[in-house]
Order: C-alpha cells, then structure tokens, then sequence
C-alpha cells in the first residue's frame, strides 16, 4: 500500500476535523472475475495499536471485481484528524474474498504506509535578555523558538508566525501592517526546532502583551498550527511605565527650596504578567544638565518590589531630599522596570511634565524709582521698583508675586500712617521658565527718613508658597532713605548770632545718615529769610553754596560756607536749607 494525504498529496497532512487519506492499495495474482473487499485501518506507529476518535477506529474498505490479475485499487479514509496532532499513522490492510482474509499487509515501518500528522509547540522570549518580557524599544526582537514533531523527514517546510494582541485577540498592527516572520527549512528528522526571528518596533505598542501564532507549510499547504492565545510559553509581555510626580507639600509639580522635600511619583504600569515579581527603580534628574541630581554627592532614588496581582497597576515611589540647595532646579523623575534582574521597561523622558517637578529661585534688585539706584528721597509720593529675577518655572502656570518692605533694622514690616502694611502683588502666567517681574511699591515715606527698607518677595502658586526671598543683609533688596540735618553758625562768632559786616560767612554743618558708601552725592544750599520764607537776595540773587563728595561711610557731615554782604541784614533771621 501506498498512502498519501489528498491535500499534499504526500505522506504528511494537518490533523484538522476534515482529513482524508488516500491509500493505493497494489495486488498481484487475483482471480479475475472475483469480488474481492479491501478492509484498512489506521495504526498509530508509536503504539501499535489503532487510532481512536472519538473511542472508534478509523476504518475504511472498498469491494471490487477484479479485471485483471494484477491491479491497484484506493482506499479511502475521511475523518476528524483534529485529536490526532503529533501522530504518526500507519494504514494497515487486509484483502478478502467470500469473507476469507487472503492477504495482508500490516508494517509499521513501512514509509510508503506511512502519513505524518504534525505537531508544533513554541517558546518565544526577548532576542536579548531571553526571558518573557521584552522592552518597549524601537528596536525590539522576539525570537519563538518551534519545536516540531512528526514531519516527514528530508521535506522543506515554512514556518511563519505572526504577533497577536493577547486581549484583542487580533493580529498586532504597526502602522497599519501585522508584525510576522518566517523561515523555511528543510527536517533532517521527524523531530527538531526552528527560530522565528521578530524584529519591529515595540515603542509603538508599549503596554500591549503578544502572542506568538505559529503556522508550518508544506509545499504552500499548511500542515500544523499553534495558535493558543492563553498560552504562556508563545507569550511576551511588554509592560508600558508612565509616572506622575509631585511633591507632596503643593500636591503639584512644584514645590520649595525647602530642607525637607518629598517628592511622590505615581508610576502606572500596564501590560504586566500576573504573579510575576518585579522591581521598579527610580532617580531623580537635573532637567538642566540631563544628568542624575546630586545632593550631598549622592543621587536620590527609590526602588519597590512587588508581584503585580494584576496586568495593570499603579506603585508609588517616594524621594524624600534636602532640597535647601536647589533653588532654580527642575528635576525630572527617571523610572525603570525590572523582573528577573533584567530591564523590560523605562520612562525616561526629559521634557515629560508629568514627570517633572520645579523648585523655583527668586532674586530681587529694589531701587529707588528717582534715582534708579538703592536710594530713594522721604516724600509722601515715593516709589521703589523690585525687579524679582525667576528661575526654574513651569511655563503655563499661573504664579502671584508678593512683596513686602520691612525695616532693615528691627526686620519689622512697614507700615503706612493708618497702620497697614506696605504690600504689593502681581498675578503672572510664567511664558519662559527663567524671566523677570516687577513689583512696584507706592508709599509715604516722609516719615521713614534715616531708615533703610528690605523688600521681601514671596512666590506662590494656588495659594502654596514655592519660593521666597528675604535677607535682611542683601543689598540688592535694600532701598535707603537718607536723613540730613543741619547745624548753621557764623563763622567768626561760632555760634547762630552772625556779625554785620560787608563780608559775612555761614558755615553750615551737613549731617548725613544712611548713604550709600562709595557712591559720589552733591549737597546745594542756600539761604533762607526765616520770616518771608523766601529766598535771602543779595544784589537780586539768591545765596547758595554747593559741594559734591563721596560718601566714606553711610553716616557723616560735611560743611557749606555761605559768604555774602550781611550789612543790610541787622535784625533779621537767616535759616539754611540744604538738599543732598
């Protein structure tokens, strides 16, 4: 006999519900003219006894009248084959005649009896770190490793696999195509295996689990198939990290300068295996330099341990810094995932908001609105601008600037005539992260002379404080208002009674406080008449006198002289106002 499946029409076919296998049943010496019946059933070749379906035989005969002596004649079996993968099958026949059994042939070792039912299993795991779990990377691969049994030995067969989406059940798409691969080969033996490389870009998909669906051909027809979808040995997982951190005090990606930060970070995970053991581990970055944020020299991280009960789940990492030395810093949380020791998965992303976390740093530079510089004159209608530099913002936001001018001295707040604080506030929305504002203070400050003022800037946002600037010592955010007194006497007496004369000079004694050392000040004087008010003229012009100097320190005098023709002045009162 010689038996062949009718698909491949050779001896190996797919164990599906439909097979039929053709035996060719070849005879010599029949009794022409006699009816004769071929009876065949198939035997499994590793037992040696019969195939059963369904607990029945798979039988088949056909009854003929022979023409000739020596002929053939088919055998026709048609059966479920579907129980029946990874069997090796052997038609066994018998000839009778009148029901007497006049010839057999019955070898298990006969190949030309012989169909082969296919079987393929597979293993698939990550290219590189040969586990179950593969990385989301742009340039992945997944190598399914095909164990076959029952080919028939000396063929060439393909093998073509394709990546389907565990929850979906349907074929995984990038951009719009299926991930496959295939190889064709040629079986030395029955039994062997096969790679089937996968290389794609998993990037795409990160988060999806995928099966490895396994198809083997033979002459364009398929043999065997392996397409479980619960199966784990064709199962790779690749697990999606993506983090939101924030700190803790603001419950917002922004917090203070503060010695003691936490920094909480939600990092949801998707596509994990249940039961299975994994360590999350985290650093933070300086968004800046794109390197690990050192404080103290050493990197501030975390790390958690847990078995996901669950495909997808939320852990939460904890960073707790002194965060005293930061000012200006944005970090940015860098997750990644691990099982077995190996990475399968990261969220690196430098510029990821959700990730981020800003530690603003405010600088001011207050000046007198007059002199653009840290002096400004006692007046009801004075005006200091503070010019607050900003660094390490979160552009979008929505930020409020508040300052306050306090006494240099006592570091007590000042306040106005009718006891309020002398306060100002700008709402802002931060268009770069580094930038400026001004915070412009309108007050009376006539009775403030002698006094220097500190303007202290604190930066909020809905309504947390993230920053703040207060040094009673910093120059740059002190204004002072100087006070002048004077102290006028006629030069030959000493003292305020002058002497008549064609030639009279005042001296009058400038005491300064609170200048600014180093800086270059003019004082002009000139002579009043105490009971007009008015300014003294001699010959039609006004007496005055005028030095310029630099201050050596932020207290000291300095001395006028007023020379004039005193001799029409008997009696009366001179005064002298002096500006600096």
């Amino acid at each position: 006999t010689s038996a062949i499946a009718e698909d491949t029409e050779d001896h190996v076919t797919e164990a599906t519900k439909d097979v039929t296998i053709v035996d060719t049943v070849t005879y010599e010496q029949l009794e022409v003219g006699r009816e004769y019946t071929v009876k065949g059933v198939l035997m499994d070749k590793a037992t040696g006894k019969a195939v059963l379906v369904d607990g029945k035989e798979v039988t088949s005969e056909t009854t003929f009248t022979a023409e000739e002596q020596n002929g053939n004649v088919d055998v026709i079996f048609t059966f479920d084959a579907s129980a029946l993968e990874g069997t090796t099958t052997v038609v066994f026949e018998t000839l009778y005649t009148e029901g007497k059994e006049v010839a057999v042939h019955a070898d298990l070792r006969d190949a030309g009896q012989t169909v082969y039912l296919p079987k393929i299993r597979t293993h698939a795991q990550d290219g590189i770190n040969e586990i179950d779990h593969t990385e989301a990377l742009e340039k992945a691969t997944i190598i399914d490793t095909v164990t076959y049994t029952n080919l028939l030995p000396g063929k060439e067969y393909t093998v073509t696999g394709t990546l389907m989406d565990k929850e979906t059940g349907e074929a995984v798409l990038i951009d719009g195509k299926p991930i496959t691969a295939s190889t064709t080969f040629t079986a030395e033996t029955a039994e062997g295996s096969v790679d089937i490389v996968f290389e794609f870009d998993a990037s795409a998909i990160a988060g999806t689990t995928v099966v490895a669906f396994e198809s083997m051909e033979y002459k364009g027809i398929e043999v065997a198939v392996h397409a479980d979808i619960e199966d784990e040995n064709q199962t790779v997982y690749i697990p999606d990290v993506h983090t939101t951190a924030t700190a803790t005090d603001t419950e917002d990606h922004v917090t203070g300068a503060n010695e003691e930060v936490t920094i909480t970070d939600e990092v949801a995970l998707t596509g994990l295996k249940v039961d299975n053991e994994y360590t999350i581990k985290g650093v933070l970055m300086d968004q800046t330099t794109g390197k690990e944020l050192l404080v103290d020299e050493k990197q501030i991280v975390s790390e958690e341990t847990f078995v996901a009960d669950k495909a997808d789940m939320t852990i939460t990492l904890t960073y707790k810094l002194d965060a005293s030395k930061l000012a200006g810093i944005t970090t940015v949380v860098f997750e990644t995932l691990y099982t077995e020791g190996k990475e399968v998965g990261r969220h690196h992303e430098i510029d990821d908001e959700g990730q981020t976390v800003y530690i603003p740093e405010i600088g001011t530079t207050a000046l007198g609105q007059d002199t653009e510089d840290h002096i400004e004159k006692a007046k009801e209608d004075a005006v200091i601008v503070d010019t607050v530099e900003y660094k390490g913002l979160e552009v979008g936001r929505e930020y409020t600037m508040t300052g306050t001018l306090v006494d240099k001295e006592t570091g007590e707040v000042i306040t106005d005539a009718e006891c309020n604080e002398i306060t100002t506030s700008e709402i802002f929305v931060a268009e770069e992260k580094d930038g400026s504002i001004d915070i412009t203070f309108k007050f009376d400050s006539s009775a403030l002379a002698g006094k220097s003022l500190v303007a202290f800037e604190s930066l909020t946002t809905e309504d947390k404080e993230v920053a703040v600037h207060a040094d009673l010592t910093d120059e740059g955010q002190t204004v002072r208002i100087p006070e002048i007194h004077t102290t006028a006497t006629d030069k030959v007496t000493g003292d305020h009674d002058g002497v008549v004369a064609k030639e009279t000079t005042v001296l009058d004694e400038v005491f300064y406080k609170n200048l600014i050392p180093g800086k270059e000040y003019t004082v002009s004087g000139k002579l009043m008449v105490k009971e007009t008010g008015e300014p003294l003229l001699i010959d039609g012009k006004e007496v005055t006198a005028e030095k310029t100097f630099v201050a050596e320190e932020a207290d000291g005098s300095i001395i006028l002289e007023f020379t004039f023709d005193s001799s029409a002045l008997a009696g009366k009162k001179i005064v002298a106002f002096e500006d600096i």
